[in-house]
């Protein structure tokens, strides 16, 4: 590794490491500590005043303590460190407490491996830490403290399996904070404690991957010895301090780093050395943590004249380094260099190019121009869109990886477009089909000849005027990415790609009647900020601007402004097709058999209820007569009770046994009879109950008023043509809009920051709560009826929704008994916006 890899861990750099936890690696970083504060530029250099660089002193020789009573043990393993102290205890005691690390965050990260690739790195990193005191001793007792403090550990490590217990205190082994203060605490107190948790477990016995613990928790020790200064010595801030530390040592590293670069060393790319990656990196980070210092008002002015110095230092030695690998590369200036250096230099030089008679060439002299490698290129002989669009759709693989070739399907796609708009053709659907896809190429081609970093040496107001031009010629459309609603169209997605004018002269010719009155969403003037180089390209232009003149921008359709217009485009269309009127009636006949469907049910229930009632009234005529019957035996088997009573004291009571049980049978005959009839009633009211609710209300899918009804349908049955002008339109609209969205380079002035992404990007989920089509294609089935022919619609490339689910919770009267007409729990989305 280039880098020591405690400095790797400690800042985290983008390369793979081994995570620190260990002992020895915590020593590393303090002697780092040492280095930086012992550097003689801490007493010519203004980084920090002399008291703070005395606290700075005082803190990093108590890291770097050997004496029992006050070195500090590391345990990075378990995430915490034993910190003794003698500073504010009686003589000859020892205070010890635990730092702790805690707030850990999850982070991940990607990572240079050594096999040159890069990996994903999730990792947990403490963001703050807890200290948890352990108790006083004496300095002699701190020896016979710490052997037991082993022994219990070693003890616990031990338990595995069914030795380990929380409830007797003998708890397994944990490799966390606590663990280790509930160890400590049972030395002090001598009683089993256990952890108490809170702290995030560091990894390691859970069977996950060890944490970089050894860092921070350095650095926690540190902050917490200058908090301790502080309290006893308040000419300093340990909050500031501690920042101006962090941000300085940044800074002393990156330096140190910069020094162990070789500029003799050879080069083996054209990229920067790891080293002064590395430098750059830890200087970037330090670089934030002092900003953040200077927002909280600390004076950071050296930093910044420092950070400066060494950034210059950085660039220029890359600078350097990249021109030296070059001049590997470089042709010789003169003829001394070329006698000096290249005795045996030479130039092949093809034989010229001579053509055959027609001006073609044959197949053995295209191999030879192949092998001559001059630059010349194969033009493909392709006739008309259908060749284009073949030639360019097995083209556009190898594009995306050669710029040469990306440039030549950019070049034969712009040339057929640029033809279309000299001479609008009226195409079948099929070719449109074609030319959609065709522009797709050429805007997936650029795509990666921008992304890919091979477009620095063009221009790139050029591409995008091309690319703007070509859309509004042909151009890219999007799928299901549009969100129709009332007063509002918002672009959200990328674009698939065809062609507005050539699509839009068709449509015109196809539905002239349809389209008559109707204006187109682009305004031609807006293609006067396009930057273009060639004639044929201006020509382009002025015919298309020919074309969109022709039209107003009055009543625009599909436009992102407002969609009143489309709807009315839409009613149009839809009541003009055989297709959708007869799609229409349909489901005007199925939303009248739905409400049919309903009302019978409404009926059926009326009648069982009107039953029920007739026969809950018998039901209660019959229990009143045998209740009373009831009561009149019970009061003769009363009698019967007391007679029987008075016979055993008296001989003149006249007592008959036989009469005395016959009316106890009765008695029973008639209260089973009673509680049989109770049953019945109770079930008979629970009948009644479930027959009066009402059924289930019919929404119906489409709005009840044919003129509402109409564009809904033209939208979930769209035409293609006008699918592909829907597309196309809002395309070209949005590709209007500057990028990228967020700049810092605009105005009037061009220095000024502007952000147009909350004006732009609109969330799906926030702008549509309830789609259209779903509303429909859900409430096509109903339990009252099913559709002789099953019909679904289809968002196509526009999401027509509603602002908010507008059905009501409650449609209709609840009980049938108030249902008298056919129409009660009838919703239609009529109101639906």
């Amino acid at each position: 590794m280039a880098v020591d890899e405690v400095i790797a861990a400690l800042f985290d750099l983008p390369v793979a490491y081994k995570p620190l936890y260990d002992a020895a690696s915590c020593v590393s970083i303090v002697g780092c500590l040492i280095k930086f504060c012992d550097d003689e530029s801490c007493e010519r250099r203004p980084r920090i005043d002399k008291s703070e660089l005395t606290a700075f002193q005082h803190a990093v020789l108590l890291l770097a303590k050997s004496e029992p009573s006050e070195k500090i043990e590391w345990l990075p393993d378990y995430g915490c460190a034993v910190m003794k102290s003698t500073a504010g205890c009686l003589s000859g005691e020892v205070a010890i407490n635990l730092i702790s690390l805690d707030l850990h965050r999850f982070q991940t990260n990607s990572k240079l491996s050594s096999k040159g690739s890069y990996r994903y790195i999730d990792a947990a990193v403490s963001t703050d830490y807890e200290v948890l005191p352990i108790g006083f001793c004496t300095k002699d007792e701190l020896f016979d403290r710490e052997n037991a403090f082993r022994s219990l550990l070693s003890s616990a490590q031990s338990r595995t399996g069914d030795r380990r217990s929380a409830r007797d205190g003998k708890q397994g082994h944990q490799r966390t904070p606590a663990f280790i203060h509930a160890l400590y605490r049972q030395v002090f107190t001598s009683v089993e404690e256990l952890p108490r948790g809170g702290f995030t477990d560091v990894g390691i016995h859970t069977g996950g991957e060890p944490c970089n613990t050894s860092g921070p928790l350095v650095l926690s020790a540190l902050r917490q010895i200058l908090q301790d200064y502080e309290a006893q010595n308040e000419s300093i801030s340990s909050d500031s301090l501690f920042k101006k530390i962090l941000s300085y040592f940044g800074l002393f590293i990156s330096s140190k780093i910069v020094e162990k670069y070789d500029k003799k060393a050879p080069r083996k790319s054209n990229s920067p050395d790891v080293l002064l990656e590395y430098a750059f990196h830890i200087l970037r980070s330090s670089s934030l943590i002092a900003a953040a210092a200077s927002d909280d008002g600390l004076d950071m002015s050296y930093f910044v004249e420092w950070s400066q110095d060494l950034r210059d230092i950085i660039t220029k030695l890359a600078s350097e380094a990249s021109i030296g690998y070059s001049e590997q590369y470089r042709l010789p200036s003169s003829d001394q260099e070329i006698r000096g250096h290249h005795e045996n230099f030479s130039f092949n030089v093809p034989s010229p190019y001579c053509p055959t008679g027609d001006g073609s060439l044959s197949q053995s002299e295209i191999h030879k121009k192949e092998s001559d490698n001059l630059g010349w290129i194969n033009l493909p002989r392709t006739n008309g869109l259908e060749d284009t669009h073949t030639w360019s759709k097995d083209s556009v693989a190898a594009a995306k990886q050669d710029i040469l070739l990306s440039m030549l399907v950019m070049r034969k796609i712009e040339a057929l477009m640029w033809s279309y708009a000299k001479d609008l053709p009226i195409m079948k659907q099929q070719e449109l089909n074609s030319l959609a896809s065709l522009v797709d190429h050429y805007r997936e081609v650029l795509h990666y000849l921008k992304t890919g970093g091979r477009s620095s040496n063009l221009s790139l107001a050029q591409l995008k005027s091309r690319e703007l031009l070509v859309v509004w010629v042909g151009k890219k459309y999007p799928s299901n990415n549009f969100i129709l609603s009332d007063h509002t169209l918002i672009l959200t997605h990328a674009c698939l790609e065809s062609a507005f004018c050539v699509i839009h002269f068709n449509a015109v010719k196809l539905n002239s009647s349809e389209m008559q009155g109707f204006g187109v969403p682009l305004d031609f003037n807006k293609l006067s900020h396009l930057v273009l180089s060639k004639r044929e390209e201006w020509d382009t232009v002025r015919n298309v601007a020919v074309y969109l003149s022709k039209y107003s921008t009055n009543k625009p359709v599909f436009t992102l402004k407002d969609e009143t217009h489309t709807f009315d485009l839409g009613r149009r269309i839809a009541n003009a097709s055989p297709d959708m009127v007869k799609i229409w009636e349909e489901e005007e006949s199925d939303a009248t058999s739905r409400i049919e469907g309903r009302w019978e049910e409404v009926l059926r229930k009326q009648e069982e209820a009107r039953k029920l009632r007739a026969e809950i009234a018998d039901l209660n005529v019959k229990r009143a007569e045998e209740n009373r019957k009831l009561i009149s035996r019970q009061e003769d088997l009363d009698k019967h009770e007391r007679k029987k009573r008075r016979s055993k004291t008296s001989s003149w009571v006249s007592y008959s046994i036989s009469s005395h049980r016959e009316c106890e049978r009765e008695v029973n005959q008639l209260a089973s009879t009673v509680n049989c009839l109770d049953s019945t009633l109770t079930s008979r009211n629970a009948s009644l109950k479930s027959a009066l609710q009402a059924p289930p209300p019919v929404i119906q899918p489409l709005p009840k008023e044919k003129s509402k009804a109409m564009p809904i349908v033209f939208f979930l049955y769209m035409p293609p043509m006008f699918q592909l002008l829907s597309r196309f339109s809002f395309t070209a609209q949005q590709l209007l809009i500057p990028t990228p969205w967020n700049s810092a380079f605009g105005g009037r002035e061009g220095s000024e920051r502007v952000d147009l992404t909350e004006t732009v990007a609109r969330s799906v989920n926030g702008y549509c709560l309830k789609s259209v089509k779903d509303h429909y294609n859900i409430h096509q089935s109903s339990q009252y009826h099913q559709p002789s022919r099953s019909r679904r619609g289809s968002d196509y490339h526009i999401l027509l929704c509603s602002w908010s689910d507008c059905v009501p919770e409650k449609i209709g009267s609840s009980s049938v008994d108030y249902m008298h007409d056919k129409n009660d729990g009838i919703w239609y989305p009529d109101q639906m916006q």
